[in-house]
């Protein structure tokens, strides 16, 4: 169970209700995980005055992703942890790919580092 919710199963609801989910299609609790991750992702770029907004911005992305795919941030949370487990195991390992990667400024691109 997540422990940092941002949006509380009431708050699911009302917007849920605004946007006119049908909760037979789409797992309240999905979706509230959703709206938590697409929040979370876009907390250090908006302003807090836009709160209202950027909720129904999650909301309408997390009512897109679960339409189309109802295990959609199921899926991205598995692809993630697997994408930190082979990553802690080859930057353990001594000719690991990564090694040789660094990140360069804000975009977080892969470049590779001088020899």
């Amino acid at each position: 169970m997540d422990t940092n919710k941002l949006i509380t199963p009431d708050e699911v609801k009302k917007v849920g209700a605004e946007l006119g989910i049908s909760w037979e299609v789409i797992d309240p609790e999905e979706f509230r995980r959703g709206i938590d991750k697409e929040l979370t992702d876009s907390l250090a770029m908006v302003q807090e005055e836009n709160t209202v907004q950027n909720l129904l911005a999650a909301a309408q992305t997390v009512h897109s992703h679960l339409t189309d795919d109802p295990d959609y941030y199921l899926r991205q949370r598995d692809m993630e942890d697997l994408t930190k487990y082979f990553w802690d195991i080859d930057l353990k390992s001594e000719h690991g790919i990564f090694k040789s990667l660094r990140f360069a400024g804000e975009g977080r691109k892969p470049v590779r580092s001088a020899p």
